[in-house]
């Protein structure tokens, strides 16, 4: 469903927002046909006295709020909502998803924390196209083979990159470019917001605003894959062999880069919806539960 009513990066008109309305048709689909769970993701904020009014005489309603740390990923932030919609005549409560979401996050936490530089797996060919498409963008002149990008920003985005170095400065008493987990988001005015990792040690959550994600130990953005890699998906051959899937493949840089702040987590989800598998069931009547049983025996 929409996240842009609802998002802080916007004017946060929630029902309001013209978008909003395609919520109705939505509901009025499953209520009819009596959907036995519904799981809702969408930024955190959202108006849940209002998706609670349009189910509750028809459906439970959970929700937790999670972040990409609750699945391992603790240097990126994605924050997110899921909620869990149960209709009260089709469905049955098999455990608490609030407790039981919470009891696995707290052991993916304990045991998986990545950082920053850990979703730096770039190659040299990947910055260097990036540069060269960015050049043309720019009309500026394109320098082969260079990996200092620092000639393609804009004015500025220079500008931007020197206040938030000058600021890392004045807070941690050292050089931002010898800190391998920083990474300053140039989209932002850092007169009004401060956008970076320094102190959350986290990506900062992806948008769909263009500006560069600037990593200053690399003097260079943050290329697609990189941006893609955060997201849990597997584009790095390493991350594909522990989840056993081929990589995924994209070649229009440009609308990939373009689909990464609509983007859910891909580790996110999974961790939500085998919650919402694991807590709630279809209620089978008298008769299906027969059949299943006799079905059972029969492959025994």
């Amino acid at each position: 469903m929409p996240c842009q009513p609802n998002s802080q990066a916007g004017n946060r008109l929630q029902q309001e927002d013209a978008r909003f309305t395609c919520y109705i048709p939505w509901c009025e689909r499953h209520i009819r046909q009596k959907t036995v769970l519904i799981i809702l993701e969408n930024v955190v904020g959202p108006p849940l006295h209002v998706i609670y009014d349009m189910f509750k005489e028809h459906y439970y309603m959970w929700w937790v709020e999670n972040d990409a740390c609750d699945c391992g990923h603790s240097g990126v932030s994605r924050p997110r909502i899921y909620v869990y919609l149960l209709h009260k005549e089709t469905g049955v409560v098999l455990h608490d998803p609030v407790a039981l979401y919470h009891e696995l996050a707290r052991v993916l936490r304990k045991t998986i924390r990545t950082t920053p530089k850990d979703y730096f797996c770039a190659t040299d060919r990947e910055v260097i196209c990036e540069a060269m498409t960015t050049a043309a963008t720019r009309n500026l002149l394109f320098q082969d083979g260079c990996l200092d990008l620092t000639y393609l920003l804009t004015p500025r985005e220079k500008g931007v990159v020197d206040i938030l170095c000058r600021e890392y400065w004045s807070k941690f008493s050292q050089d931002p470019t010898q800190d391998g987990n920083l990474v300053m988001f140039l989209g932002d005015n850092p007169g009004y917001a401060t956008t970076w990792s320094a102190v959350s040690q986290k990506i900062p959550c992806f948008r769909n605003n263009k500006g560069f994600y600037w990593i200053p130990s690399k003097k260079r953005w943050m290329t697609v894959r990189e941006k893609l890699s955060c997201l849990g998906l597997p584009v790095d051959s390493s991350v594909c062999e522990t989840m056993a899937t081929p990589p995924i493949q994209f070649r229009d840089a440009h609308r990939a880069s373009s689909l990464i702040g609509n983007s859910m987590h891909l580790g996110s989800v999974c961790l939500a919806e085998l919650v919402g598998l694991v807590s709630f069931g279809k209620r089978t009547t008298v008769a299906e539960a027969g059949q299943l049983a006799q079905e059972g025996q029969q492959h025994r």
